[in-house]
């Protein structure tokens, strides 16, 4: 959706984040296989938790990786003062789509907390990175939509700080066992 809008408007901040949008959809397609493998296979007990390890630290590699990527999208925009004026009706679509998926992910990862699969938790957990940057997207929309002479500035900034956070969750999934 992002990218159809970054195209339609000739938004750089919609397009780069479509392609933020694009890898986590690859990320979470591979840990949905995965999980789905894990399924339909007859596998032992300890063959299983080699393969939930193995799970986790791509799921904390992938995340980390999602982290620097939208770091660095976020400190290429802050620094390029890319400005993009939305109408108020394309400002309340995207407010509404990031409130909805930031809200969605976090119930979901709260339901699936008590889940004894590993592969669910992260795919929830991708599920929140998710929202977090569409909280970002959000953030920038309303401030547009204001006129705000800082909504790249402190965007770029809101952005690259949810980044860092992504990248320490990551490496914190990569460590545990």
């Amino acid at each position: 959706m992002k990218l159809v809008l970054g195209i339609a408007l000739g938004s750089a901040w919609l397009l780069l984040f479509g392609g933020y949008y694009l890898v986590l959809v690859l990320a979470k397609a591979f840990l949905l296989q995965r999980y789905s493998w894990e399924r339909l296979e007859r596998i032992s007990a300890i063959q299983l938790q080699r393969h939930l390890l193995l799970g986790q630290r791509i799921g904390g590699g992938s995340y980390v990786l999602l982290g620097a990527v939208f770091t660095g999208i976020c400190g290429w925009l802050y620094r390029s003062g890319v400005d993009v004026h939305y109408s108020k009706n394309v400002t309340l679509v995207i407010a509404t789509i990031g409130f909805v998926k930031f809200i969605s992910a976090v119930v979901g990862l709260i339901r699936a907390r008590h889940l004894d699969n590993a592969w669910v938790r992260l795919l929830k957990a991708f599920n929140v990175a998710n929202g977090s940057v569409a909280i970002v997207l959000t953030q920038y929309a309303l401030l547009e939509m204001q006129r705000s002479a800082a909504a790249t500035s402190s965007t770029g900034l809101f952005g690259m700080g949810v980044g860092v956070v992504l990248m320490v969750v990551g490496g914190m999934l990569m460590r545990q066992r």
